[in-house]
């Protein structure tokens, strides 16, 4: 299964270098699995909830981050409603749009430059974190439910049964993932690891609730040894006819040096 996600922005760029599989098209060619296994492939892939296969090809919505208003809300108490960073700050709005022809991209509106350098680049340190975070959150969650849970086109996978399931392995370059599923098909567990770098490799232990269009994903638990731990839950809303995010609650350890909780809201969706 595909999986890419400081706070939010450090474990994103950890997370993409270490697994197997992104989401920039790999014009090398990959052998196809043998019949057998190319049709148990395209039974675990019908079993997921996917976007794209649904028809969603673009949407936008606006984004509220705890982060950002705890920061407000210092400013507020601290230095008052006249204050020029409050002043600036107040009225910005966040939002992600998504095409599946460019991807993600996070933006913002209604920033107040101060006029005073010092003070605008300060706040562009925030508003740059900020973006960070959701564009960590959505591209991660994107890779896990716009894209197949095992692409045989962009990796070489490999199928072994086992007395639990399977552990169906998939490699691309120098990344392997390693997909653990139980009986039912269920993915329980994806190990990765980059070969040329063994001291870079993680845990991730998606959860997954079913739906009338399949298994949706609504939590994952990331662990990479000495480096970080990371939780992120997903509440949905039903939108139109698609099951779209309302809310993200990310954690992250990095080891005891840094801790960070990050509640993501999401709401005024607009779709294709």
């Amino acid at each position: 299964m595909n999986k890419k996600y400081l706070s939010a922005g450090f474990c994103c760029l950890f997370l993409a270098a270490a697994l197997p599989c992104l989401s920039i098209a790999d014009p090398t060619p990959v052998p196809s699995p043998a019949n057998g296994d190319s049709a148990l492939i395209a039974k675990i892939n019908g079993l997921y909830y996917n976007y794209k296969n649904l028809g969603l090809h673009k949407f936008k919505c606006e984004v509220k981050i705890s982060m950002f208003d705890n920061v407000l809300g210092m400013l507020l108490s601290k230095f008052g409603a006249d204050d020029s960073r409050y002043k600036a700050m107040k009225d910005v709005r966040f939002f992600m749009n998504y095409d599946e022809k460019t991807g993600m991209n996070f933006n913002y509106s209604n920033y107040k430059p101060t006029g005073d350098s010092k003070i605008d680049t300060g706040m562009a340190k925030i508003l740059d974190g900020a973006s960070k975070i959701v564009d960590g959150f959505w591209k991660e969650w994107k890779e896990m439910v716009f894209e197949p849970a095992i692409d045989p086109v962009k990796s070489t996978v490999t199928v072994k049964k086992t007395d639990s399931g399977y552990e169906i392995q998939e490699k691309k370059d120098a990344g392997v993932g390693t997909n653990i599923l139980d009986k039912d098909l269920l993915i329980t567990e994806v190990d990765a690891r980059k070969t040329d770098s063994p001291d870079i490799a993680m845990t991730i232990k998606p959860v997954f609730i079913p739906t009338a269009n399949g298994l949706l994903l609504v939590s994952a638990s990331v662990n990479a040894p000495k480096i970080m731990d990371e939780s992120i839950t997903v509440d949905y809303a039903d939108t139109a006819k698609y099951k779209m995010p309302s809310k993200a609650v990310i954690s992250v350890d990095m080891m005891g040096n840094l801790k960070t909780d990050v509640t993501l809201q999401f709401s005024n969706y607009q779709l294709n």
